[in-house]
């Protein structure tokens, strides 16, 4: 006769306490303001607030230098190409 996959109460229980004396980290980041400025970096308005103090050039590589990092992050950590673009064959 083949083994039960059923776990009884008092091992799932033990499992959940175990797990629960683990300390975990949790990141929380709001994207809200830093896309935002990042729409401004790309599109030079940022620096164009500056009436002349800023370089719009500068700031635009800044942005685009600041979307490579935060997509790489995203794909990284977050797994953001897996989430957005799903494998069809799965």
């Amino acid at each position: 006769m083949a083994e039960s996959s059923i776990i009884s109460d008092q091992k799932v229980e033990a499992l959940a306490k175990k797990g629960m004396d683990r300390i975990k980290k949790v990141y929380v980041w709001d994207m809200d303001e830093t896309l935002i400025l990042l729409k401004s970096l790309l599109n030079g308005t940022y620096a164009q607030a500056f009436n002349g103090l800023k370089d719009v050039q500068k700031g635009i590589e800044i942005g685009k230098m600041w979307e490579k990092h935060i997509l790489q992050i995203c794909d990284d950590l977050f797994f953001y190409e897996q989430v957005s673009f799903p494998s069809s064959s799965r």
